[in-house]
């Protein structure tokens, strides 16, 4: 059996897993296609950074299109569908953090943000609300908005 095949069927077995029941601490790295995490499978997802492409072909088109349209059009999709992956319906729910300077710039910067969908423009928009009420306090305050999310809690 190649490689590639075999590291694809333990990615294969860890989704079932995961979707089986809890499993700890899973980290992927550049993967969310196919990776649905519905109900327990995922409760807090963490995105550090943009996706980047990994084939040849990508990477060529990623350069050729640098700062165009269509490449800031592609880096929201990805960011949306690894916001995504943890919730698949209107009873699922999960808190999704945000980490590293690119999507820093993506979830600001207005040319970025015009692209989200309106679901996901009012889950930012919400997110920075929280982010100014609890400046300057400290992990434990982001701690408490997290139990929050996902308590379940409304105020």
């Amino acid at each position: 059996m190649p490689a590639s095949h075999e590291a694809y069927q333990k990615l294969l077995d860890l989704f079932a897993e995961l979707q089986a029941g809890q499993v700890g601490l899973v980290v992927l790295v550049n993967k969310y296609d196919g990776v649905d995490l519905p109900a327990d499978a995922c409760r807090l997802l963490i995105l550090d950074g943009i996706p980047r492409p990994l084939d040849t072909v990508e990477r060529r088109e990623a350069v050729a299109l640098a700062d165009s349209y269509v490449r800031l059009a592609r880096e929201v999709q990805r960011i949306e569908q690894g916001m995504g992956r943890g919730v698949r319906d209107r009873e699922d729910y999960c808190a999704v953090l945000l980490l590293g300077a690119s999507l820093g710039v993506a979830i600001h910067e207005p040319r970025h943000l015009s692209l989200f969908s309106p679901a996901t423009q009012t889950q930012l928009k919400l997110s920075s609300d929280i982010a100014r009420q609890i400046k300057r306090e400290g992990l434990n305050s982001v701690r408490q908005a997290l139990r929050a999310c996902l308590g379940r809690m409304s105020q």
